[in-house]
């Protein structure tokens, strides 16, 4: 009996690393396939500027600086 338990395991975390390794395959197809769409937009003109705006990423240039300095003020309140 004792090695029953240990069998689920063994098959439950040879399932999780399978599962694991496909979906890491398909992440990668995704990212490969989003650093070509972002590769086509440059080439038809959009800066990345332009191609932040349409997938809502900003760049960290595009924070209003006030935000950032209250921040590092924030942070050194805490470590101070």
């Amino acid at each position: 009996m004792a090695g029953d338990p240990q069998a689920k395991a063994r098959k439950a975390v040879r399932r999780a690393q399978a599962d694991f390794e496909k979906a890491q395959d398909r992440l990668e197809a995704v990212r490969e396939a989003r650093r070509k769409s972002f590769e086509e937009a440059q080439k038809a003109g959009l800066s990345m500027r332009d191609i932040a705006g349409e997938t809502g990423l900003h760049s960290p240039a595009s924070r209003r600086p006030s935000a950032r300095i209250r921040g590092i003020e924030t942070s050194l309140r805490l470590c101070g």
